[in-house]
């Protein structure tokens, strides 16, 4: 029994609702039918909410599993002598909601006109279509108040019911598919769209639905006894459907997502349409309780036989969430152990169940704590009160049999698993927002960081955990599952290249001949220039050959910044570019901005054999998207004049990169973020794409490292331009809380010496004395500076990198740094440091307070940090360019070959 007292919730909640019990019973005795959540409702005789309404308020507050599926409204509850509700006269009513003998009635105790105070039931279809759809919708729902009006899913569907709907569909010659219902959950819209489905669709429906199951290979047939001492177990009838197919094209290369408990694969449905190049298929099991019922194990053999159905040879691309992501961990193990190739396996947001440790008895209880209504004192400890009653009674009647962690209320099935180390790659999706809450485990990697033996790779979304499957969360995910396919397909076409010999080794893998070009100056101190200084430097001690042209030679008449890149800068850089192609016939011309577009067309007038590579370090376009949220978040207003001189040079701007997008033979970028914005707002494809991450020169690398003591934690440090996109306001609003509540602290804060009053503006006049500015110094003062500070705040509204925060961590510090650019890739939240919400202040105070309370995991995040970083070599960083370089350059010749045939 499943009690709701929502009146006494929160005066918020009283507003719809007086009193609702819920209980979830078989509502008919037919096995066909499942268990539903009903409620009674006790209503005052004021207007009384609609179903729809009542729905819709719950699902602010309630996992959409636990919304009852019909309400039963009554002028009050039956009650026992002590005044409690007589649950036992509750259930005695009759309950009947499928076909009852000779009858049409639904639910007892309704309103007077059987629809809870809705439209009335009934409602004549007036084309044959909708009549059939009526018939396939009682059928599947077993109940006869079915109206065109109805959503599938408000009265009882789920995703065994849409597997059941489009079978009994198929049978009635109506062809339709998941994405169809889903768009379109009721009769009158869906026959309203029935008329428009193309062949393709049927064609894609009757695929994943034949009349009987297809015939699987001799192969498949030695694998699935390889892999289940019972096959014939799990053997998939010859009426049932072999694998549903969420995109409404069947004929892509398959990517199989396995739901969680295999059966809900609507949890994909706001991921399946942002995965374009690609044909979803998603394995199931009819079995509702499969998720207690069975092992991982065995429902992988099952799956692993519905899979092979439909694909039986080839590359398989798999992905999973919760039980269906242990699912796919086993069936890429088996097809791995056969001699089958996994290209992909992800991992939403799934921690490995060894990893999620049940915490301390006051943890919980804190956690417990926040989520009470702090009315008052005494509400407070009423509602206490009615919390420990309530866990005394279902402890007394054995529905709990043990309490850890707020999830461990989840199948049997996901707490028997015990994954085993897999011999390929995998890639984890994960919230980037931490959640205390909701949150299993500290481990960045979730437990899976040592099993793959190929790698693990992990992929931040900006978001919460339980918000990863909704928009417009899910939109990214499904584009950041394609990027990462197709990641996994370009690596191992590269990795495949660089090994196969051509006709000549020797010529293959020559010295290359590289022209740089960067609108900086050349200071290795900074960021930018700094990159393209440390990178050059790097190059030639592969021995390559390595020409640069910096600002200073480029020249500069125009004193305006973004007139000078948009006017000046373009014939600047072709002018460079035909000087240096007199003298020498490069392999590769590296040039940085999106500025650069003449030059790479003239690199196509003149015939050049190499390559034309462009690099930008932050990406003008995904700059000015970011920061122009952040200008309409913080209310911030431009006058007319200003605001149309921004749109004429953004529009020129656009057309600078649509330019540089079709001449440039390919694109180097730092992190994932800059890759996935080129292939989703550029079209850029992803084989012309390679990231090279920024790397660690020899002062942060080759010099002992100071341990982390009490003294040094106490010091923060910020490092950066007084820039909008730096955030200085929030570091600042953070310094003075942090200093404001502990008077040990000191700040040290570099940045030009020009800007050093615009910041002493931000900082409380009472705390300017613990504040020490400076000037920006060399890389070698710049690690002794970080060797004297323990915590690095870095709370960037935008970064093409950071590898500030990458510095940092190579001398010990604890980084509290931001979500934006490479940083969720090398920092693992709350191990080797914290990813927080770009310009968040509060986050940086909370994080840092957390450092200076627990100085012990301040000192073993320090650890951690220098050893993630400590790879990071401009040297390792040459090696990946070399590899783009390589690659690019064997495409284009095989290109000129073919052509010249």
């Amino acid at each position: 029994m499943i009690e709701h007292r929502i009146a006494k919730l929160s005066a918020r909640r009283r507003e719809y609702l007086a009193t609702l019990l819920a209980e979830r019973r078989s509502r008919q005795p037919d096995p066909r039918q499942s268990d539903q959540l009903v409620a009674w409702l006790a209503v005052d005789g004021q207007a009384t909410p609609s179903d729809s309404e009542l729905r819709e308020h719950l699902s602010q507050y309630l996992p959409a599993a636990v919304i009852p599926r019909h309400f039963i409204r009554r002028e009050s509850l039956p009650r026992t002598a002590t005044g409690k509700v007589d649950r036992r006269q509750l259930t005695q009513q009759t309950i009947t909601v499928g076909r009852s003998s000779g009858s049409d009635d639904g639910i007892a105790g309704l309103s007077a006109d059987g629809r809870n105070g809705e439209s009335p039931i009934g409602v004549t279809a007036g084309e044959s279509t909708q009549d059939r759809l009526l018939a396939i919708w009682r059928d599947v729902l077993g109940t006869s108040r079915v109206s065109v009006d109805d959503n599938f899913f408000d009265i009882g569907g789920d995703s065994l019911g849409i597997i059941k709907l489009i079978a009994l569909c198929r049978e009635s010659e109506i062809h339709v598919t998941p994405g169809v219902i889903h768009e379109h959950p009721t009769i009158r819209d869906l026959s309203s769209v029935l008329s428009t489905t193309s062949a393709d669709d049927v064609t894609a429906v009757e695929a994943v639905f034949p009349n009987v199951s297809p015939p699987l290979t001799e192969e498949s047939d030695n694998l699935a006894s390889q892999t289940s001492a019972e096959p014939s177990k799990f053997a998939v009838p010859p009426h049932q459907p072999t694998a549903m197919c969420l995109s409404a094209d069947s004929k892509k290369p398959p990517l199989f997502l396995i739901p969680p408990k295999g059966v809900a694969v609507s949890e994909f449905r706001h991921i399946v349409p942002h995965v374009t190049e690609y044909s979803c298929f998603s394995p199931i099991t009819l079995e509702r309780n499969s998720a207690n019922r069975f092992t991982v194990e065995e429902l992988a053999d099952l799956f692993l036989r519905q899979i092979r159905s439909v694909q039986p040879n080839g590359a398989y691309r798999l992905a999973g969430t919760c039980e269906g992501a242990y699912i796919a961990w086993v069936i890429a193990g088996r097809l791995v152990d056969a001699g089958q190739v996994v290209e992909f396996l992800g991992l939403i947001d799934t921690p490995n169940p060894v990893s999620m440790k049940p915490r301390p008895l006051t943890e919980r209880l804190r956690l417990r704590l926040q989520t009470l209504d702090h009315t008052s004192v005494f509400g407070m400890c009423r509602q206490i009160a009615r919390r420990g009653a309530s866990w005394m009674r279902r402890r007394a009647k054995q529905t709990v049999s043990r309490e850890k962690h707020l999830t461990q209320a989840g199948s049997r099935m996901g707490w028997q698993f015990s994954a085993q180390p897999y011999d390929g790659h995998a890639v984890l999706f994960r919230a980037a927002k931490k959640t205390e809450i909701t949150d299993f485990t500290s481990d960045q990697t979730h437990g899976w960081g040592d099993l793959p033996k190929q790698g693990l790779d992990i992929c931040c979304i900006p978001c919460r955990r339980l918000e990863l499957l909704q928009p417009p969360y899910a939109e990214i995910l499904g584009r950041q599952m394609q990027h990462s396919v197709r990641m996994r397909q370009t690596n191992a076409t590269a990795r495949h290249a660089i090994t196969t010999p051509g006709p000549s080794e020797r010529e293959a893998l020559k010295p290359l001949r590289i022209l740089v070009a960067a609108d900086v100056p050349p200071n290795a101190n900074s960021g930018a220039s700094g990159t393209v200084f440390q990178m050059n430097q790097a190059l030639r001690d592969l021995g390559h050959s390595v020409d640069a042209v910096w600002s200073t030679q480029l020249g500069r008449r125009i004193r305006h910044g973004n007139l000078h890149y948009l006017l000046e800068l373009p014939r600047a850089y072709r002018r460079e570019l035909r000087r240096a192609l007199r003298k020498t016939d490069y392999d590769v011309i590296e040039f940085n901005q999106p500025h650069a577009w003449l030059a790479a067309r003239e690199c196509h007038r003149l015939g050049f054999r190499g390559v034309f590579v462009n690099r930008s370090h932050g990406h003008e376009i995904r700059f000015d998207l970011t920061m122009d949220d952040w200008h309409i978040r913080l209310g911030e207003t431009r006058s007319p004049l200003r605001s149309l001189a921004t749109r004429l040079m953004r529009r020129r701007l656009h057309r600078h990169w649509d330019h540089i997008a079709a001449w440039a033979d390919g694109f180097v970028v730092s992190c994932r973020q800059d890759a996935c914005f080129l292939e989703t707002h550029q079209n850029v494809a992803r084989d012309r794409i390679g990231i090279v991450s920024q790397g660690l020169s020899a002062e942060f690398t080759q010099t002992p490292v100071v341990a982390m003591t009490n003294e040094r934690l106490n010091r923060l440090l910020y490092v950066g331009n007084f820039a909008a996109c730096k955030a200085p306001p929030a570091v600042a609003e953070s310094v003075n809380m942090l200093l404001t509540q502990r008077s040990e602290l000191s700040m040290t804060w570099v940045c030009e010496a020009a800007n050093h009053p615009r910041v002493r503006k931000l900082i409380s006049p009472e705390h300017q004395c613990r504040v020490n500015l400076l000037d920006w110094m060399g890389q070698q003062e710049l690690a002794a500076v970080m060797d004297r500070c323990g915590i690095l705040i870095f709370p960037s509204l935008f970064e093409g990198f950071g590898k500030t925060p990458l510095e940092a961590m190579s001398r010990g510090m604890c980084v509290i740094a931001s979500c934006m650019g490479g940083m969720p890739e090398y920092i693992e939240d709350g191990r080797s440091g914290f990813i927080i919400d770009s310009g968040d202040a509060k986050a940086v105070f909370d994080r840092a307070t957390r450092l200076l309370d627990a100085p012990d995991e301040a000192r073993a995040i320090s650890q951690r940090a220098r050893h993630a970083a400590e790879h990071r070599t401009w040297h390792a960083c040459a090696k990946e360019a070399e590899l783009f370089y390589r690659r690019l350059l064997g495409r284009k010749t095989a290109a000129g070959s073919l052509s010249s045939r």
